[in-house]
């Protein structure tokens, strides 16, 4: 609001608008770092929130017993996406300390569930019957 008095000076004014553009010199810089600093923050802040959203889709997919190995896969990839999103997250930013620290739990959680796979796949699959084998005969 004060910028938009400051801009509404008329050049009819004379010294108050040589003023009040001095004033808004000052300003508009000040305003642009704001910005971009609001602008940082979202980003962290929606990189975070992404990043809890497919860490709560992977355990989800994982909790099934055992996991399809499509599902792990996404479910592995969902985990490392995570990871990347919170690091990152730049370190001058407030939700910066979260971030460390989701980092290091979602990067547990990955290998954990990368041990779970990969143990569900060595698992051998369960035997269906087979029919006896048949000698054909010839005759």
């Amino acid at each position: 609001q004060s910028i938009q008095l400051l801009e509404a000076v008329p050049p009819s004014s004379g010294s108050v608008h040589l003023q009040a553009n001095q004033e808004l010199q000052k300003i508009y810089p000040q305003l642009a770092a704001i910005q971009k600093r609001i602008s940082l923050e979202e980003e962290a802040e929606a990189n975070l929130q992404t990043a809890q959203e497919l860490v709560a889709q992977a355990t989800e997919a994982l909790k099934k017993s055992p996991p399809s190995p499509e599902a792990g896969r996404q479910a592995e990839a969902k985990l490392k996406q995570a990871i990347q999103l919170v690091k990152a997250i730049r370190k001058d930013t407030f939700v910066y300390e979260t971030a460390k620290q989701k980092a290091i739990a979602y990067q547990t959680l990955a290998e954990k569930a990368t041990q779970q796979i990969n143990s569900n796949r060595k698992q051998p699959s369960p035997k269906r019957p087979q029919a006896p084998k048949t000698r054909a005969t010839r005759g």
